[in-house]
């Protein structure tokens, strides 16, 4: 079988291209899969651990949600807060 073939997210709803996967693949070379596993959880947690440091809140409808995503009005965490 090729591996043009296969989609590394399986059915795994998401965004990433084949040279996103490939990135991944080279930033990981030598992980486990337990190693992979923590990583993974890790990223996943991140925006419960910004949420829980916010001191405010504001609600906002999932449209305007979805128009700041869309148009990059959204900004992104730095690395150093």
């Amino acid at each position: 079988m090729s591996t043009a073939s296969i989609d590394p997210a399986g059915d795994t709803p998401n965004s990433m291209e084949r040279e996103d996967f490939e990135h991944v693949g080279d930033a990981t070379e030598g992980f486990s899969g337990s190693d992979l596993s923590v990583l993974v959880r890790e990223a996943l947690m991140e925006p419960l651990r910004v949420c829980q440091q916010a001191k405010q809140f504001m609600r906002v409808n999932p449209e305007s949600m979805r128009a700041a995503l869309t148009t990059g009005h959204v900004r992104k965490r730095s690395a150093h807060g």
